[in-house]
């Protein structure tokens, strides 16, 4: 919370709220019913664009606090300076072009680059809190997607209230218009492209040079900037609200479409990579792997695992893959195989699975062997303290080598299990809590004998 950048979004986000609050006061004001209409309607737009979004997020599921974050940086912060940009800009284009001119072209010449720029920077702001949470292009569209969700919504609210009428008829229309009939092609699929260039920027700084990641992000960005201004512009107006945005909407809805489906592959492939290394080691078993390389895998095995041995076990499952995901995650943030925060997530999915596996119809329904299953539940052993640390207490460290700035100290008499000694005389060891560190064999005793 000590980041420029989160104080940044507080002190603007603390701006939006009121000048949020004071557009929905007035708006209230005006018309109550058709105020409450609006909100009742749009949450039927908000739940599906949700949940669809979520369902697009199929790996790492983003923390709820920044997805909030994302919404409300599209309906408080990117519109209140959207809207101060867009009226003064307006004014010149007023002054340069005449009134006619204005009115038929300000909004295309306005919105789409000051509307886009402060959104994009919203989901810089985001990357700069919880950088950790930019794995791959998916999560920069999942932020974007949001970011622009919630920008239409609250600018729906203003046009439903403003610009329709306000009345119960006129919302309706509202509705109908730039929900029903446009929506699907507006500010959730602009900064959804936008923030998946901003993703790739940021998460392929290591296979991908400077110069083709500012080219993909900068043309995204542009690409959501033209959508915006197509969409805005008065060309093809005349035409029925569907075919206007048949043509001025679906090419850009398309393209995001492809984007997210290469993006999805992409992950597909780098989940595979990842855990290539981990098939065999505790936290993974092959048949569990082919279970987790895409949606319909998972989702077949844990029918077939319902089917076996109930609810009960099916939720034990999932939450095994979602371990193992995480596996996956802590497997590439990592320099070593040896890194206690890869073990101990190695020590979690093998927790899981014990628990799990107790039910043999279990590991036949994901096709493996009795012999198999009984041999990898025999390997799970639970915590027998042979060791303590000595009288002068220890260290223990992240891996084994004492250059490793994570280390924490150890109380002498601490209880500890010994899961692996090296000849170098290193030793992994854990604790009742399930802590795994590195530490050296003469730092240690046998349990029940302190000086020896």
């Amino acid at each position: 919370m000590r980041q420029p950048a989160f104080w940044l979004f507080v002190v603007a986000l603390v701006l939006g709220a009121l000048y949020g609050l004071l557009t929905q006061v007035i708006s209230l004001v005006i018309s109550p019913a058709g105020w409450a209409l609006s909100w009742l309607l749009l949450l039927l737009y908000i739940v599906p664009v949700v949940l669809v979004v979520r369902w697009l997020d199929l790996y790492e599921k983003e923390p709820r606090s920044l997805l909030i974050g994302a919404f409300a940086w599209g309906g408080l912060i990117a519109l209140m300076f959207s809207a101060l940009g867009n009226d003064a800009w307006g004014v010149v284009i007023a002054k340069l072009g005449g009134a006619e001119f204005a009115s038929q072209w300000s909004a295309a010449l306005t919105a789409p680059v000051i509307e886009e720029t402060y959104k994009y920077l919203g989901v810089v702001v985001l990357y700069l809190i919880a950088r950790a949470e930019f794995d791959d292009l998916i999560d920069g569209f999942v932020y974007g997607a949001l970011i622009g969700l919630g920008f239409a919504v609250a600018e729906d609210i203003y046009y439903f209230i403003f610009v329709f009428g306000g009345d119960i008829p006129s919302v309706l229309q509202g509705f109908w218009i730039r929900v029903v009939a446009s929506g699907l092609y507006g500010h959730v699929t602009f900064t959804g492209l936008a923030g998946i260039g901003f993703a790739y920027f940021v998460t392929r700084r290591f296979d991908q040079p400077l110069s083709r990641r500012v080219l993909v992000a900068g043309s995204l960005l542009l690409a959501a900037m033209a959508a915006h201004f197509i969409w805005n512009s008065p060309w093809l107006n005349d035409l029925p609200i569907f075919l206007y945005g048949a043509f001025k909407g679906l090419p850009f809805l398309i393209g995001l479409i492809i984007l997210l489906y290469l993006a999805r592959r992409r992950e597909h492939a780098a989940l595979g990579e990842i855990l290539a290394s981990e098939v065999g080691q505790p936290g993974l078993v092959a048949p569990e792997m082919d279970a987790l390389r895409d949606r319909g895998s998972r989702h077949a095995a844990a029918k077939r695992i319902r089917a076996a041995a109930g609810p009960d076990a099916e939720r034990t499952f999932k939450q095994l893959q979602r371990e193992q995901v995480k596996l996956a995650l802590v497997a590439s943030a990592v320099d070593s195989p040896d890194d206690v925060l890869l073990v101990q997530q190695r020590a979690v999915c093998e927790s899981l699975r014990f628990r799990l596996w107790q039910a043999p119809a279990v590991a036949a329904a994901l096709g493996v062997a009795p012999e198999a299953a009984a041999e990898a539940l025999q390997r799970v052993s639970s915590f027998t303290p042979d060791r303590q640390v000595g009288p002068a207490g220890a260290w223990a460290w992240a891996r084994p080598d004492q250059s490793e700035p994570r280390r924490v100290g150890l109380q002498p008499g601490l209880q500890l299990d010994v899961v692996e000694a090296r000849l170098d005389g290193w030793v992994l060891v854990r604790s009742q809590s399930g802590w795994y560190g590195w530490t050296g064999a003469p730092y240690l005793t046998e349990l029940g004998h302190p000086n020896r």
